[in-house]
């Protein structure tokens, strides 16, 4: 039996859109560590959609609002909020609907520890909160297993989705009871009072993500994209702030910029309206998250002969923003 996980415009409340200022700047691949001594939140209690407040242990500005805590409200899956209200702010590490292993046990005792810690020096510590040996609900034996941490850096304000151990079965059918093709990943927020939204959503190739961003929401029926499949063990995925001053309005233009064609077996070009938009770089990069390819300066055609068959990430630089999209070579 599924639960039903509706995602609406009325999820995403109380940002000041005109300070938006974080961007997703991209995918990764690095070696999962647990944490160690970390200080537990569940206590060994059995937990299923659990309501936790949890102290960062220093202040974050996101978007506009400060916070120095995390807030679990009744949250399906690795979804924290930086409000006290889960319709406030939301970082969404997966869709899947995670559970307490110890839940299929009659002994009550957790097998899926949450936990956190504090490390570094003050000016530039690191908070890491931790779901570890998770299972999925909507299973009836507890054959999958999700490992996955939230990382917020003090210095930069940087905020990172860690997945370790990552392990669905029977990922065809558990997608298909979330009438997705895969799992989903976000951040975003609406001001209500402003009566405006703004959401950054990752989709397409988990490896390499695209992201596109809604603002403002379509309807209040928002159906997401999703990946094309589970996430991949060991990804890492990266949302950076932008400079200060760049709007919501400067950054859509950047991500609205099209490659063509995609895939591509020789060249591409980059569609966009100069009049409004200035590319600044393009790179590439290759699945290990290695920089394959650098053009300094803007090109009819961009060529991609000397690189191998595959999917990479293309970066492009603007004026106005980032824009971060696979780009599969044939």
């Amino acid at each position: 039996m599924f639960k039903k996980i509706t995602i609406a415009a009325s999820l995403f409340l109380a940002m000041n859109l005109n300070a938006q200022d974080y961007t997703f700047q991209g995918a990764t691949t690095e070696e999962y560590t647990d944490l160690e001594n970390a200080i537990s939140i569940n206590d060994g209690e059995i937990w299923d959609d659990p309501t936790y407040e949890v102290p960062i242990g220093f202040t974050i500005n996101f978007n506009g609002m400060e916070t120095d805590k995390i807030y679990f409200d009744e949250s399906v899956g690795a979804e924290v909020n930086l409000t006290p209200s889960f319709e406030n702010s939301i970082l969404m590490l997966t869709y899947l609907d995670l559970i307490d292993k110890g839940d299929y046990n009659e002994d009550g005792v957790s097998l899926s520890p949450i936990s956190y810690v504090l490390e570094g020096e003050e000016g530039s510590r690191i908070f890491k909160l931790e779901w570890k040996n998770a299972g999925i609900f909507d299973e009836d034996t507890p054959e999958s297993v999700i490992n996955i941490q939230l990382w917020i850096y003090e210095e930069d304000q940087k905020i990172e989705f860690h997945y370790g151990e990552i392990d669905v079965k029977n990922p065809e059918t558990l997608f298909q009871g979330y009438e997705t093709n895969g799992d989903l990943v976000m951040i975003g927020a609406v001001n209500q009072e402003e009566n405006s939204e703004y959401m950054i959503l990752l989709h397409g190739n988990a490896s390499n993500p695209e992201h596109t961003i809604y603002n403002p929401l379509p309807d209040n029926e928002f159906q997401p994209e999703s990946f094309d499949s589970a996430i991949p063990s060991n990804t890492v995925y990266t949302f950076v702030k932008t400079d200060y001053g760049v709007g919501v309005e400067e950054e859509l233009l950047a991500s609205k910029l099209n490659v063509f064609p995609n895939p591509v077996r020789e060249s591409f070009t980059l569609n966009f309206d100069k009049t409004v938009l200035e590319i600044e770089k393009v790179e590439i990069y290759n699945t290990l998250g290695q920089k394959v390819k650098d053009f300094k300066q803007v090109e009819d055609k961009y060529s991609v002969r000397d690189l191998n068959s595959g999917n990479y990430l293309l970066k492009v630089t603007t004026d106005k923003g980032i824009k971060n999209q696979n780009l599969i070579i044939k």
